[in-house]
């Protein structure tokens, strides 16, 4: 498919001294340069909704087969572009996915790219619908081009949000989460997940935690994919309340079991970005959030809650360094977490600090590094990033948005600038497959994890030589089997890189025969894709 270069201004990447000397200046190299500009400037967005780089616990873009892509807006529909690392351009692929002015989450899982876009609105007003949508594609990597699957858009539900996150599960189940008004006028937490494929949702449900689940039209909600669970985080600014909460859900429960809230932190605003480690065994969580505090008190705070479910908060900023908007990116390869926020509050310049994940420390008095700045329009917001860790092999690619020119604008930081180019290793082929048939209807397929530098980020489980599963977890159900019927079944695993390994040794069961009923007939399996 031919690619469309979009017009626009390459711009130095050249350093700003840091404010404070805690926070090193790290190498972000481009060409052709504006004096004082660090990043690049891309293409505009005129007539979008809005800056479409939010909304805070949005991600945007997403790192496959060696390249960065997003999905941005081309002045008629909103297409899936692609990053030409040569010169650090957006080429549109010319492949649509909205002819609506939206914001959109995306996740790339290493086989299908979901795309979830909703009608923006700055809260949760009653009476305004829109149909929510999730796009699925399938990326061909002989062409380098994603198309749209077959039976897609579907709608996840029929409401104009703030924001719209999506995540998947374990199982391969497919989570939303948003705010909106209630029938009784209140308006609360709300979730919905897919069922028996990723075209079908159930009917969304307020997640149920009982009045903690009641918020205000400002408040927003957050979901991420854990170790066999997935959590939500939302903020609540009911009354004097202003808390982060936090509640979980195991990977195949009923819908209506989610532990109790837990308070991540006490003081709270609508400013959530949730991360996490793709080593199942890692099991922390980490969120970075704004406060509604101001002087000398913490603004800007990290969040960390670890396996047994202990949260722990490291102050990131300051009321006096006006930061906003924070996102989090995770460095896997060095360690490394990235907090990155606008200042001033109303717009400006993009700024960075960087901690071990280990032994996290911040300055709190320091406005941090620039990361990203246009000198002759320094109007810069919303950062963005991707769901996916990241390492030398990705690099690190922020966006944001120009809110006086209308124009997109990136900064990439190579992150070890001496470092190797881009993954081609494929990481190591899963072994341990067991196939073990657990009723007359249903195989339980387990595998031992496969790792690489980069980090396996899901797997993907064959029955009888075609794709069932695309799962994050190392076990997976297939269900509504035939009674009698003997399969086979392989895993493969792919990196963050979007590197595929090869297939695993075959795994064979047989499920036992029907007693007295019928034989059941064949399905696709829990989670399946």
């Amino acid at each position: 498919m031919p690619t469309h270069r979009s017009r626009r201004r390459l711009r130095q990447a050249s350093l700003v001294a840091a404010v404070s000397l805690a926070f090193p200046l790290l190498s972000i190299t481009a060409a052709h340069a504006d004096p004082g500009d660090v990043g690049y400037e891309g293409p505009s967005y005129a007539r979008a909704n809005g800056d479409p780089t939010g909304s805070k616990p949005e991600s945007k873009l997403w790192f496959n087969d060696g390249s960065w892509w997003s999905v941005l807006w081309n002045g008629t529909t909103y297409d899936i572009y692609k990053l030409d690392s040569s010169d650090q351009s957006w080429d549109d692929t010319g492949v649509a996915v909205e002819n609506r002015t939206i914001r959109s989450d995306t996740l790339w899982d290493g086989q299908h790219l979901y795309v979830a876009t909703h009608r923006f609105t700055d809260n949760a007003t009653s009476g305004r619908t829109a149909a929510s949508r999730l796009f699925r594609y399938s990326y061909d990597a002989a062409t380098h081009t994603y198309s749209l699957d077959s039976g897609y858009p579907a709608t996840i539900n029929s409401r104009i949000t703030e924001t719209l996150v999506i995540d998947k599960d374990g199982t391969g189940r497919l989570w939303a989460t948003w705010v909106r008004q209630d029938t009784d006028g209140a308006y609360k937490v709300w979730v919905n997940h897919t069922t028996t494929n990723d075209a079908t949702w159930s009917a969304p449900i307020v997640l149920p935690v009982g009045t903690t689940a009641t918020v205000t039209s400002d408040d927003i909600s957050s979901v991420i994919a854990m170790n066999g669970k997935v959590g939500v985080m939302w903020s609540t600014e009911v009354g004097a309340t202003q808390k982060m909460l936090f509640s979980t859900h195991t990977d195949g429960a009923a819908d209506t079991v989610w532990s109790a809230p837990e308070t991540a932190l006490a003081q709270g605003d609508d400013h959530i970005n949730l991360k996490t480690m793709q080593d199942a065994a890692d099991g922390r969580v980490f969120a970075v959030v704004k406060t509604s505090l101001t002087g000398a008190n913490p603004l800007v705070e990290l969040l960390v809650r670890d396996a047994a479910g202990a949260w722990t908060s490291h102050v990131v900023a300051n009321a006096s360094t006006g930061w906003t908007r924070p996102i989090l990116a995770l460095d896997e390869g060095r360690g490394e977490l990235q907090v990155i926020a606008t200042a001033p509050d109303s717009g400006g310049t993009i700024y960075r600090k960087v901690t071990p994940m280990d032994d996290i420390a911040f300055d709190p008095t320091s406005i941090g590094e620039v990361f990203m700045k246009d000198a002759s329009s320094n109007h810069l917001n919303n950062a963005t990033t991707t769901k996916q860790p990241v390492s030398s092999a990705t690099g690190l690619v922020v966006m944001a948005s120009n809110q006086s020119t209308q124009r997109y604008w990136h900064a990439f930081d190579p992150l070890t600038p001496d470092g190797p180019g881009p993954d081609t290793t494929a990481p190591s082929v899963p072994s341990g497959v067991t196939a073990t048939a657990a009723s007359s209807s249903q195989i339980d397929v387990t595998w031992t994890a496969s790792t690489d530098e980069v980090g396996v980020t899901g797997y993907t489980v064959s029955r009888d030589g075609t794709a069932a599963a695309t799962v994050t977890g190392t076990s997976w159900s297939d269900t509504g089997l035939a009674a009698g019927s003997s399969h086979t079944y392989t895993v493969d695993a792919v990196d963050a890189a979007g590197n595929r390994s090869a297939a695993s040794a075959p795994a064979t069961a047989t499920t036992p025969a029907a007693t007295g009923g019928g034989t059941g007939g064949g399905g696709t399996g829990g989670g399946g894709t």
